[in-house]
């Protein structure tokens, strides 16, 4: 009778193991579905908000700034940088304008992390503004590279960029993704695009070349 009760007890413990080891894995997989769902819903509000404040660059090196406010209290922050190798080198503003570009697309996103795509373009053409003539910069992109940050503790198993012509001169698409492993528990991946165009012909913006940015899971 003393093992038939000793035998009971142990079975009683794996049952209780076993019923644990279960509630700690549905726990552990509706945490990631959560934060996987507030990932999916910042990138939306990013979005969001981007599309609502277009970006207009006149060639100068620059970065524009967005701080996104969240849904959960925090700021995303999004950095539109125009660089130019040697541009404060350049004889007068015109060569200034001439040549080889990069600009970059950074979105950081607490707490998943921040990603850089790059666009490298080449300027053959710019307006004379002084003159009244239909007329605007003609450019083509020439190269892409995308860069990433994972959070703390995760990791980035894959990630790539290209770029294709929409219009030759006028209007090029950069693109690139990321895929993060978080901790083992999911991947999840991130896209993001800038477009470059030439947004008009005439009156005081047409010296710029504009961006609109593109951020999805």
């Amino acid at each position: 009778m003393k093992r038939f009760k000793q035998f009971i007890v142990m079975l009683l413990s794996v049952a209780m193991l076993l019923s644990n080891s279960a509630l700690t894995f549905a726990e552990t997989k509706d945490i990631s579905s959560d934060k996987k769902a507030l990932f999916e819903e910042q990138v939306k509000e990013v979005q969001s908000y981007m599309d609502s404040h277009p970006v207009g660059l006149t060639l100068n090196e620059q970065t524009q700034t967005f701080n996104v406010p969240l849904s959960n209290g925090e700021n995303a922050t999004v950095k539109i940088t125009l660089t130019k190798p040697g541009y404060s080198l350049a004889r007068d503003i015109y060569t200034a304008k001439l040549g080889t570009w990069n600009i970059d697309y950074n979105v950081t996103i607490p707490p998943s992390g921040s990603i850089k795509l790059r666009g490298t373009f080449k300027v053959t053409h710019v307006p004379n503004m002084s003159s009244s003539s239909l007329d605007c910069p003609k450019f083509n992109v020439t190269g892409s590279s995308i860069s990433a940050v994972p959070p703390q503790g995760h990791s980035i198993t894959d990630k790539g960029s290209s770029y294709r012509t929409v219009q030759t001169n006028h209007e090029y698409e950069i693109s690139g993704y990321v895929t993060y492993n978080f901790s083992g528990q999911y991947t999840a991946n991130y896209y993001v695009s800038m477009l470059l165009y030439c947004k008009t012909n005439s009156g005081s913006e047409r010296d710029k070349i504009y961006v609109d940015t593109e951020l999805s899971m």
